[in-house]
């Protein structure tokens, strides 16, 4: 585990929410109604931002979406700014601009609830929230317009949320333990992860290869305002490899299917495209460090996959190699991709369908 300590960087305190964006961790900060940017390795500060439109920052929860490249926001009422009296939800860039349209939290007229944790699912889209007043548990909202699509579990009061990409489960900070808690989507198969033996939990995130940050009020029995930190940790305990960051790229499986069907029993292979963008040259990927579901590719080949004038890399692998079963609805790619800053992680998801043999 690795820590940055808040207070030399934000003055203050007042920091309840962070995010992952890249190589970079995004910390909200009430008092300062400011965002404020830390590079993870170093622990430097960055720079910081404000949010756009006048919204100012309470209670606040929030995420980054890799897939979207925006950051999902469900913020307190801001008496003195401009939300008008509501909870609300939204979008921003990086840049703290707004995206989109601004709605009522939970729907038109729905009471506030101060929320507290927000996170969302970088695959499907799914966002869910929780809040401190009168709705315990996780709520599921739809991502389109903020209103309620379904009440998770109401027996606990959740201080922040986080979507776990490898394990496609949510994990929150359980308000009354101060536990680690992670939760199916659907709501089933509670469990305590682990003690972080800190202060309150109020902001946490995960990388897309699974690492995790908590924002910690390291000392709950003083007055506010309260010593701070970031709390990183790996999710392979390798002490030399502490909160790796990957980018996230744009992979297709079976390019031209639809849906991705997978026959687990054939003895065939399997095609999967390093897709290149404005963003990112798929050229640049290293395929030695190349895993396709725990597998490695055995052909590769140069092609422009997607038509768009541009080349990808369209690698082969073993089917009876991948490590999915009958319930996999995703499969993740990783790798290494040479940069002018050195080696980097790579990381992209596609659906899957996995049918048994015959069936289509």
């Amino acid at each position: 585990m690795k820590s940055i300590d808040l207070n030399s960087l934000v003055g203050n305190d007042g920091s309840i929410e962070v995010d992952v964006v890249g190589n970079e961790l995004f910390v909200a900060n009430w008092i300062q109604d400011k965002y404020f940017r830390i590079d993870h390795g170093t622990g430097a500060l960055i720079d910081s931002f404000s949010l756009g439109n006048g919204i100012l920052i309470d209670n606040h929860g929030s995420e980054y979406n890799p897939t979207t490249g925006l950051i999902l926001h469900a913020s307190d009422q801001d008496a003195g700014g401009t939300l008008g009296g509501y909870d609300a939800f939204f979008a921003t860039n990086t840049n703290g601009q707004v995206v989109g349209e601004t709605y009522c939290l939970f729907g038109p007229n729905y009471p506030a609830i101060d929320p507290d944790g927000l996170t969302v699912d970088p695959v499907t889209g799914r966002v869910w929230v929780s809040g401190q007043s009168g709705l315990g548990g996780i709520i599921e909202i739809d991502p389109t317009n903020g209103t309620m699509k379904n009440h998770i579990d109401q027996n606990f009061s959740a201080a922040a949320l986080a979507f776990n990409p490898i394990s496609r489960t949510i994990f929150f900070a359980d308000a009354g333990d101060w536990t680690i808690k992670e939760i199916a989507t659907d709501g089933t198969g509670m469990r305590t992860v682990f003690n972080p033996d800190v202060g309150w939990i109020l902001g946490m995130a995960f990388t897309p290869t699974g690492d995790l940050v908590l924002l910690d009020f390291a000392d709950v029995s003083s007055d506010l305002p309260l010593p701070s930190q970031l709390l990183l940790f790996d999710s392979s305990d390798d002490a030399d490899d502490v909160f790796t960051t990957a980018i996230p790229i744009a992979i297709d499986i079976k390019p031209n299917s639809d849906p991705n069907t997978i026959i687990l029993t054939s003895k065939g292979t399997i095609s999967v495209a390093i897709l290149t963008t404005a963003d990112f040259n798929a050229n640049t990927v290293d395929p030695t460090t190349v895993l396709f579901a725990d597998a490695s590719p055995i052909r590769r080949k140069m092609v422009d996959v997607d038509r768009d004038g541009d080349i990808d890399m369209l690698l082969s692998f073993n089917i009876q190699e991948l490590n999915l079963d009958i319930n996999s609805t995703i499969a993740t790619l990783t790798g290494t991709m040479d940069d002018e800053m050195g080696t980097i992680p790579i990381t992209g998801t596609d659906f899957v369908k996995i049918v048994t043999k015959g069936k289509k």
